[in-house]
């Protein structure tokens, strides 16, 4: 009897093998098919959940030009999903005990922001972090926020008359200090203050995605921690994971492992920085966002290697709900729950996402404007929805 057990135990592991392989064979196989049809320039791909890398691969190239292959190693800016790590960071004030959710940014600026509308009532750190301080992201922010890496030159070619002038405006913006940039634009006689910068609802009573907003409360744990923002996040997050190819400057990654990135018509997108280089500068690889999802994951359930359990349950509760949104720290919590961000840049599309139930998570990036395209977009989310299914396969 002992034997037949074993052996059915035996042939039981061989069946689970067997279909986590079929499984594997056939998403290789969709992703290859998705390839060949040449929309996308280049993209990569992984699934993890809290304990290993399940799958990851790259496809296409990371420069058409030269048949450079996208690999899960290239790197690039990854838009908004930038803003996760300031909830790591902020998670991390928090355990520290330099923050709380409750905070007045008043009471830690060096000047007061005051809502024109509202100025009686104070904007907290909970207010930033759900998008829902009042703070609008007016004109102002792309003309002035993203500025050409030197020695990068601005083409006439294929480009669609809305990329044509959103470069040249970035063309003639000029880096400045992150706390500069938020006193001219917050501060009334700043020279980029308008009451447009502001809602006409109060502080804490309206969701409005903000990326002033957010970048204003990556300057408030630069504040408080005493550092710069990114060397705080690059050694208390980035380093001790060992995401050993991000970064925030162009100085700090492999510039060999940098993707060329493509307009909406196939133009060269110039590479850029971020004044307001929190809320959409990391530069990463899909290798790395898979490490850093495995962490949300681990955190998620109680096993984090560098934020405590606890101040998880604070990073992806539900802090601000309406009926089309559901905000935790910066992350969003659709109606299945699922736990995610995108970002959406000039020459780059990003999602990250993990599901609680399922206990899986999916990354996605690609070198084009995808969101912007209605091809690319349609098979981004053919490749979401293909990852979405093997992946629930191979637990």
């Amino acid at each position: 009897m002992k034997t037949i057990i074993l052996l059915l135990c035996s042939m039981s592991c061989i069946h689970l093998q067997v279909t986590a392989q079929t499984v594997l064979d056939s998403l290789k196989m969709d992703m290859s098919a998705i390839e060949a049809q040449k929309i996308l320039p280049g993209f990569a791909v992984a699934i993890v959940n809290q304990d290993e890398i399940l799958f990851e691969s790259g496809y296409g190239y990371s420069d058409i030009g030269n048949k450079t292959a996208y690999t899960p190693n290239t790197l690039h800016n990854i838009g908004s999903v930038s803003k996760t790590f300031i909830a790591a960071a902020i998670a991390k004030c928090i355990e520290d005990g330099l923050l709380t959710l409750d905070t007045k940014i008043n009471d830690v600026l060096p000047f007061a922001i005051k809502h024109p509308n509202f100025p009686s009532d104070a904007i907290t750190l909970m207010h930033l972090v759900t998008h829902t301080s009042g703070i609008n992201d007016s004109s102002t922010y792309g003309k002035a926020c993203y500025v050409l890496k030197e020695g990068q030159k601005v083409s006439k070619k294929k480009y669609t008359i809305v990329e044509r002038l959103e470069l040249a405006a970035i063309s003639k913006s000029k880096m400045m200090d992150l706390g500069v940039f938020l006193k001219e634009y917050l501060i009334p006689k700043g020279n980029f203050y308008k009451n447009k910068n502001f809602q006409e609802t109060k502080p804490g009573s309206t969701y409005k995605y903000s990326n002033v907003g957010s970048a204003l409360a990556a300057y408030v744990v630069e504040l408080v921690v005493k550092k710069p923002f990114d060397r705080y996040v690059v050694d208390e997050v980035m380093k001790p994971l060992g995401m050993e190819s991000s970064g925030y400057n162009f100085s700090e990654i492999d510039m060999e492992q940098h993707a060329v990135l493509y307009s909406k018509k196939g133009g060269i997108v110039p590479k850029y920085s971020l004044v307001t280089y929190p809320d959409g500068g990391v530069l990463s690889s899909t290798h790395d966002l898979a490490i850093y999802i495995q962490e949300m994951m681990k955190g998620f359930y109680g096993g984090s290697n560098i934020i405590k359990g606890e101040t998880y349950k604070i990073l992806f509760q539900k802090h601000f709900e309406e009926e089309k949104e559901k905000s935790a720290i910066f992350w969003s919590i659709n109606k299945h729950d699922f736990i995610s961000h995108n970002g959406a840049d000039p020459g780059i599309f990003t999602y990250v996402q993990f599901h609680p139930e399922e206990k899986f998570g999916m990354v996605f990036t690609t070198n084009c404007a995808a969101h912007v395209n209605k091809e690319q977009f349609a098979t981004m989310v053919k490749i979401w929805r293909n990852l979405y299914r093997k992946g629930k396969k191979m637990q």
